[in-house]
């Protein structure tokens, strides 16, 4: 079912958890949802991320070439390519 935005609907979790919201009486989270597309998640963190997808941002640089990455994971495992430490 979607609702009126076109997302998903998410149905209650258990517990009587309300619409928007997953898990048990114990264990609520919000579920935080794109505003381009269907993507959800429940970590504020997995949004931001995402949302990069979409703005085609790319903030963690490389300072030995012209790389842009959108995480830093990403770059660390980048960075090693010039300090000689990839092990592909």
């Amino acid at each position: 079912m979607l609702n009126e935005s076109g997302c998903p609907q998410v149905e209650p979790g258990v517990g009587g958890a309300p619409l928007g919201w997953v898990g048990g009486a114990t264990t609520r989270r919000k579920v935080h949802r794109c505003s381009y597309c269907s993507y959800t998640t429940m970590y504020t963190t997995g949004l931001k991320r995402h949302l990069l997808t979409h703005t085609g941002e790319r903030p963690f640089m490389c300072p030995y070439c012209q790389y842009c990455t959108v995480t830093q994971y990403h770059l660390k495992r980048h960075i090693r390519v010039h300090e000689g430490k990839f092990q592909g």
